[in-house]
């Protein structure tokens, strides 16, 4: 992520001073945040500054289908803001994906704890100062993603995790994915029901990741 809020894991373990040092800093990085993404706005097309607006914590992978041949990806998240659960669909077009990319995105879909953690909108402009210049080459718009898998990776401190086990603070896996692209279309549906079994999982159904194989590819062996 290009703007990391620092945070403290354990603030009572830390001086006033300390505490306060790091929630300037914080408040540092999120106003920069915000200046950055009104610096960027006006060269964004309409779904990317749509996509700036959306909230996406919390959300969760309902479908994902890669196609490599077409360049494309659409990723199906629910999403949940101050007004309700929302269907957010996300097509990327020109997209390029590593093969290690394309399994760890399934893999974070596959996991029924998986939610994002934060997102950022970016992108390469056509030139050194950021203006579009009559044919250069078209800008590559970046969408990072920065996931909560639910995967524990250690905890320190008293108490009891949901294992039992005697913890206090706990560390997860938070994978980062950056996806570079051409363009995006978006589009957002209200629900007025959610779509969480009663166990409180995610319903989805069997075939909710598709990735298209290449015709005639032989895996192992060079194009």
């Amino acid at each position: 992520m290009r703007f990391v809020v620092p945070e403290l894991s354990d603030p009572n373990a830390h001086p006033r001073a300390v505490r306060r040092a790091v929630g300037h800093r914080a408040d540092e990085v999120r106003q920069a945040r915000r200046d950055y993404n009104e610096r960027i706005r006006p060269l964004l097309p309409p779904s990317l500054q749509q996509l700036q607006q959306t909230e996406l914590h919390d959300a969760r992978v309902q479908s994902l289908r890669i196609d490599p041949t077409q360049r494309t990806l659409q990723l199906c998240l629910l999403g949940d803001d101050r007004d309700g659960y929302f269907d957010l669909r996300l097509d990327y077009k020109d997209i390029e994906m590593t093969p290690q990319e394309t399994s760890l995105l399934c893999l974070i879909a596959h996991l029924e704890s998986a939610e994002v953690d934060r997102d950022e909108v970016d992108l390469i402009p056509t030139d050194a100062e950021g203006n579009g210049l009559e044919g250069s080459a078209p800008p590559v718009f970046i969408h990072r993603l920065l996931w909560n898998t639910g995967i524990q990776t250690g905890c320190e401190g008293r108490g009891l995790n949901a294992f039992g086990e005697e913890c206090f603070i706990i560390f997860t896996l938070t994978p980062e994915i950056e996806f570079r692209f051409g363009g995006l279309e978006i589009k957002i549906e209200r629900k007025t029901e959610t779509s969480f079994r009663a166990d409180g999982i995610l319903s989805r159904p069997a075939d909710f990741i598709t990735v298209v194989r290449e015709p005639g590819k032989i895996e192992g062996m060079d194009a």
